[in-house]
């Protein structure tokens, strides 16, 4: 593996044309995974003045490279609805509950490394001791059984809990598959209520996914309550550890009945998803910006909520949250900016006080140039939802992760304020200073 300078240009540095003879890819912006016929000390030295990294093996490439370890693959033992079953596959697909069978890590055969002198391929190793980010392999937790009547059930894929408990704060418990169907009362309500109402008709059970990462559990909540409620759990996961949980189906059960209902054609992309981070399917409720979320969402409730009064952050979580729903991109322009200023509203002057609170992100020497960018990018919002034509050339899908990457940073901003008019005063204040970077990205 070899740690490019640039995001572009070739993939193999033209310092060392000799070294590929196979197969290379790029396989992030500035890593390129490479196939050899070279031996090592043939490589040594064509990478002796190399200025940045590189590392021939899976071993070295783990080592030298931690930021590339969740593409690596293992065998893993996965608890199903049929039970245990052991698949091969890739660290950053596991989830909280899932266990390595052995300590073999390897790397894809089809993306072979190099070979050492003696033809051997360098693609698996053994691992000793797991790094932190994947200690949730070896962990182990002993729970009390959960009581699943008048409960709210979300099974999630792409997205687990890793705590020594199960609750991830006051009335939400997250449960591994394993957790679901031995810790609670599951089969017996299985058993009792999948039963037909009347003897003409045909039998029906209560839907489970045949796989998922987490089953959340929640009490039963009146009006949708407990779908806002996930909503900020997943939006506050996203934004904390890059995970792009989805919700595959829904389940309750009340004391004489159950309901449950599909939800994995819903979309789930999230553009302001932080992908710079390695957090694969696991989040940690200890998170900063997690626990401060999980504290918003545990002073709120659902008359807060009918009536309007609950924290403009929460509110913002909402709104952001919803532009996952709609992959057109207008749409999501307009959605984001619609969450931006949720966290910082302003009442005269809008686009002028946005434009100059949303440049103290940007370093001194680039504030006027990102006073410029949010003032086009507000002119645009405004076209868009005031039914205004906008030239289609303008690239949009840009303009998403551009609003994406300032909403994250106005989100954290926020979380060490009590009020928006707090965050928009430190802003501007901090724009206007003339200091550096407001919480460099």
């Amino acid at each position: 593996m070899i740690e490019l300078a640039s995001e572009e240009g070739d993939l193999v540095p033209s310092s060392v044309p000799t070294f590929v003879s196979g197969e290379a890819s790029r396989v992030a912006p500035a890593l390129c995974l490479a196939r050899s016929n070279q031996p090592l000390a043939k490589i040594e030295s064509l990478f002796a003045d190399y200025p940045l990294r590189y590392a021939v093996g899976a071993a070295a490439i783990w080592e030298s490279f931690p930021e590339y370890r969740h593409n690596f693959f293992g065998t893993v033992r996965r608890y199903t609805r049929g039970g245990p079953t052991n698949v091969s596959m890739r660290l950053g697909s596991t989830a909280v509950g899932d266990k390595l069978v052995d300590r073999n890590i390897f790397l894809p055969s089809r993306r072979v490394i190099a070979s050492t002198d003696s033809g051997v391929i360098w693609t698996q190793f053994v691992v000793d001791l797991l790094p932190k980010e994947f200690e949730y392999l070896d962990a182990q937790r002993i729970i009390s059984t959960v009581n699943l009547i008048n409960c709210d059930i979300y099974f999630v894929d792409s997205l687990s809990f890793f705590g020594s408990e199960p609750a991830i704060f006051s009335g939400c418990v997250s449960l591994t598959p394993e957790e679901f169907f031995e810790n609670t009362n599951i089969k017996s309500l299985l058993e009792e209520r999948a039963r037909p109402h009347h003897p003409s008709f045909p039998v029906q059970s209560p839907f489970i996914p045949e796989a998922f990462a987490a089953a959340l559990v929640l009490p039963r909540s009146e009006g949708g309550f407990n779908d806002i409620v996930v909503g900020r759990v997943m939006a506050a996961a996203a934004l904390s550890s890059g995970a792009k949980g989805k919700i595959i189906s829904q389940l309750h059960f009340t004391e004489g009945g159950w309901g449950s209902s599909f939800r994995g054609t819903e979309n789930w992309y999230r553009p302001y998803a932080d992908r710079r981070l390695t957090g694969g399917c696991v989040c940690r409720p200890s998170d900063h910006v997690f626990s401060a979320v999980a504290t918003l969402i545990e002073s709120t409730s659902l008359a807060k909520f009918v009536a309007g009064k609950e924290d403009f952050r929460l509110l913002a979580l909402d709104t952001i949250e919803d532009s996952r729903r709609s992959g057109i991109a207008p749409l999501q322009v307009a959605q984001i900016w619609m969450a931006i200023e949720r966290l910082m509203p302003f009442r005269m002057e809008t686009t002028v006080q946005l434009a100059l609170s949303l440049s103290a992100f940007s370093d001194r020497s680039r504030r006027v140039e990102q006073f410029n960018a949010v003032k086009s990018s507000y002119s645009i919002r405004s076209k868009i939802v005031h039914g205004y034509s906008f030239e289609r050339s303008q690239n949009l899908h840009i303009q998403v992760e551009f609003l994406s990457d300032l909403f994250r940073r106005l989100f954290l901003a926020s979380l060490d304020v009590k009020t928006s008019d707090d965050l928009r005063s430190e802003l501007i204040n901090h724009a206007l200073s003339g200091q550096e970077a407001a919480f460099p990205n």
